[in-house]
């Protein structure tokens, strides 16, 4: 995995006001020969495709969560699923 394991980015909230999130490095800076990054596929690591195949890189999320400024289901990708009731 990429050096440090968790990085921060700033995302819209909110009524657009931004706010920090933690998020684990699931890819690393890999480059081609002309300086331009790899593409997603390619820098993927192979930890970083285990959390994002369990879900468990949106683990830093939740705990950055801030209630007035992102709901739970905010920046979470769902994915789809049939709910047999």
């Amino acid at each position: 995995m990429g050096s440090p394991v968790f990085f921060r980015q700033r995302r819209p909230g909110l009524g657009g006001r931004p706010f920090p999130i933690c998020k684990f490095r699931t890819m690393n800076q890999a480059r081609d020969a002309q300086g331009n990054l790899l593409t997603d596929a390619q820098r993927l690591t192979r930890f970083g495709r285990f959390l994002r195949s369990t879900s468990l890189d949106e683990l830093p999320e939740l705990l950055t969560l801030q209630p007035s400024v992102l709901g739970l289901a905010g920046i979470v990708k769902m994915k789809s699923c049939a709910w047999n009731i």
